[in-house]
């Protein structure tokens, strides 16, 4: 960026980055949409310095860890904040199950996640604690701004976009062929030497060919005073794992109008989601597909056995309104308020014949359903003057938030 460049910062303020006492780094939405992934999130891995990002290993639209220059708490949550035109994203990572038996992922429940990255018009990360000090508590591990698109001016514009990408195992641990097994331990492959294996097994064949499948349609028009932006996407992904299948559908309209010129404009948008996610995988030792895989014993037939576990996700909408009032061409007042609604819902089936740490011996059904509603709310007076012919500037803002 040059050094006249305007910036977004914290609160949705712009201002010059050479005016800047702290570290701003820009990211263009090119960046996440070049090579899609069911979490976009992932897309900013080498992207933006001092950020690192732990995708999960649960397959397809598992979660993502966000840290920005290194780990700040111990047991806590060392997760950067999101904020969306200026308003705070509600954290609604799921507490789930953590041990050495299993460890289920529910999916990254964070909006974040499950924004439609065609919506982005561009990212500031605020890595230092001063950027991040109007957050309070909320910014102390780092922000990631993003700013989404608006409406144009002028005739329709469509775009639509396909991302398309297949995935398969790239390393694979390298297993011996020689051994079988032995009345001793049927389990394991410690047993004699396979004159003729009844059955070559080949722990590859278990995975399959996945792929992520994206497609996005923008529309755009506008008059001078009113502009209107729509967005549709789908998701559909197919884990390496079988039956591992997430899908996930955005719908995304906001509107932008002058109610008086260079005085009061008025933003409007609504956004909901829904999505469906189907046997992620499960770290840890038990429902594990990959245990059994690996260490299942040479000769035998794969076949006989099955996977069965069911996962199922909910849904999202979201209203959002800004109101910005010019005074004066160096006073301003804006007022902003946003509404999350979720619904998540948590489906396990555990068959008869399981083991039985998890269920009796009839199985085990659990069908677990939890609703979210976040309310913020925020007011900002902002002055911006210049004296003598710009060379004494004053910056001063007065807000107060509510959650």
């Amino acid at each position: 960026l040059g050094v006249d460049a305007v910036v977004v910062t914290a609160l949705g303020i712009k201002k010059q980055e050479k005016a800047l006492t702290y570290n701003v780094q820009e990211v263009s939405g090119s960046i996440v949409n070049t090579v899609k992934d069911a979490n976009f999130v992932n897309s900013l891995s080498g992207k933006i310095a001092g950020l690192q990002i732990n995708a999960s290993a649960s397959g397809a639209g598992g979660s993502t860890r966000v840290v920005m220059r290194g780990v700040k708490s111990i047991n806590g949550d060392n997760n950067a904040l999101y904020v969306v035109d200026g308003i705070p994203l509600p954290s609604l990572r799921s507490k789930q199950t953590e041990g050495i038996y299993e460890t289920p992922d529910g999916g990254d429940y964070e909006g974040i996640a499950n924004i439609n990255p065609e919506d982005i018009e561009s990212m500031s990360v605020l890595t230092g604690a001063t950027a991040a000090a109007l957050y309070g508590s909320q910014g102390a591990n780092g922000v990631i701004l993003i700013t989404t698109k608006k409406g144009q001016e002028g005739r329709v514009r469509v775009n639509y976009a396909n991302n398309t990408t297949f995935s398969s195992p790239l390393v694979m641990p390298e297993f011996q062929n020689t051994y079988g097994t032995s009345s001793d331990a049927p389990s394991m492959s410690w047993g004699e030497k396979l004159v003729s294996p009844p059955h070559r097994y080949d722990p590859e064949d278990f995975f399959q060919t996945g792929f992520d499948e994206t497609n996005s349609i923008g529309i755009t028009a506008g008059t001078e005073r009113n502009q209107t932006y729509f967005s549709a996407a789908s998701v559909n992904t197919r884990g390496i794992i079988p039956n591992n299948v997430y899908n996930r559908y955005n719908f995304s309209l906001r509107n932008s109008a002058v109610l008086l010129p260079e005085k009061l404009t008025l933003d409007l948008g609504a956004t909901y989601m829904k999505q469906y996610s189907r046997n992620a995988l499960v770290q840890g030792i038990y429902h594990n597909p990959l245990i059994g895989v690996y260490l299942f014993p040479r000769g035998d037939d794969i076949r006989k056995y099955q996977l069965y576990e069911r996962y199922n996700a909910g849904l999202g909408y979201t209203f959002n309104a800004t109101l910005k009032w010019n005074v004066t061409d160096w006073l301003t007042l804006s007022g902003r308020v946003r509404t999350d609604n979720t619904r998540m819902n948590y489906t396990r089936k555990i068959y008869a014949s399981s083991n039985t740490l998890f269920a009796s011996e009839y199985g085990n059904y659990l069908n677990h359903t939890m609703s979210h509603n976040n309310l913020y709310a925020d007011a900002l007076l902002s002055i911006d003057k210049s004296f003598f012919d710009r060379a004494l500037s004053l910056q001063f803002n007065l807000g107060a938030s509510l959650t």
